[in-house]
């Protein structure tokens, strides 16, 4: 059984993704699930913080909620804490 999931992307990341994708010869869709594939067994390592924004986490602690919002999308305010207090 799968299940669809729908989330926005940066118009631009998402065409150069799925021209990329197209040029290795491989789906987009495959792309997509081999990360959260990887993600959850734990060979996919993210960073909350993109060092070309934010060096340290306590530039991140400085960042205002928007800020942090515009980076890493939609979140609750108990969400921000959380990370805020990391």
């Amino acid at each position: 059984m799968t299940s669809q999931v729908v989330f926005k992307i940066d118009s631009k990341l998402k065409k150069e993704a799925m021209q990329k994708s197209k040029k290795d010869g491989v789906a987009f869709s495959y792309i997509l699930k081999s990360a959260v594939r990887d993600y959850v067994s734990g060979n996919l390592k993210l960073s909350l913080v993109h060092q070309d924004e934010y060096g340290d986490m306590e530039a991140f602690r400085q960042a205002s909620y928007d800020d942090v919002l515009k980076m890493l999308g939609p979140m609750s305010k108990e969400e921000y804490d959380y990370y805020e207090n990391l």
